[in-house]
């Protein structure tokens, strides 16, 4: 059984299952249809969503570990970078290393294409677009190496299933994260790679 961090002992291993597995499982399953999950309806129905996903984490950890957070400890915002919408989950403190800070969700299809972009496309019949990949994964998360004056990670997760390493993130705050995924996101979609970072 997996001991709990020497930091926190209500450290559990849900912290990591649902920003790495849960959340991008439900993520990958809505595609563009993410973003209005978890932000458009009534506050009680978007907790009850977000419970029922955090239920779902519970069920992927088997050394009877306990959950310790809630809904109430999640913070879910919406934005739009470059014209791209954009969620960003900001989690529950981490204790340990690979665990995120935030999460962030990233349309690749333009606010005015995103409604109607789960419906068929006529010149591919079959299962339409939304199957496609229209998302990019990111994490902003823990790091105990050794780089001096590194605060963060940020790490992606892609449609081939692999866990990037895009090198040191800012400050783990969402004033710091934010304008650091603005810039990435432009940065990356006029090819110039990622922003500076200690």
């Amino acid at each position: 059984m997996q001991q709990n961090s020497p930091e926190d002992d209500r450290w559990s291993p849900h912290h990591y299952a649902f920003a790495h597995r849960a959340l991008l499982d439900v993520s990958v399953h809505f595609m563009s249809e993410i973003f209005s999950f978890f932000t458009e309806g009534p506050k009680a129905v978007l907790n009850s969503r977000l419970e029922a996903l955090l239920e779902a984490t519970d069920m992927l950890i088997e050394d009877g570990s306990v959950r310790h957070y809630t809904p109430s400890d999640f913070k879910i915002t919406r934005h739009s970078f470059a014209n791209l919408p954009c969620l960003v989950v900001e989690m529950p403190p981490p204790h340990e290393a690979t665990e995120a800070y935030f999460v962030a969700i990233v349309s690749k299809i333009e606010e005015e294409d995103l409604m109607t972009w789960g419906e068929p496309n006529p010149e591919n019949p079959g299962p339409g677009r939304q199957k496609e990949w229209t998302l990019n994964y990111y994490t902003l998360e823990r790091y105990s190496g050794y780089v001096k004056g590194r605060k963060s990670l940020f790490c992606e997760w892609d449609s081939n299933g692999r866990h990037l390493n895009h090198g040191g993130g800012p400050e783990p705050t969402l004033e710091a994260f934010l304008p650091f995924l603005e810039d990435f996101i432009a940065k990356k979609s006029a090819g110039e790679g990622r922003p500076n970072s200690e």
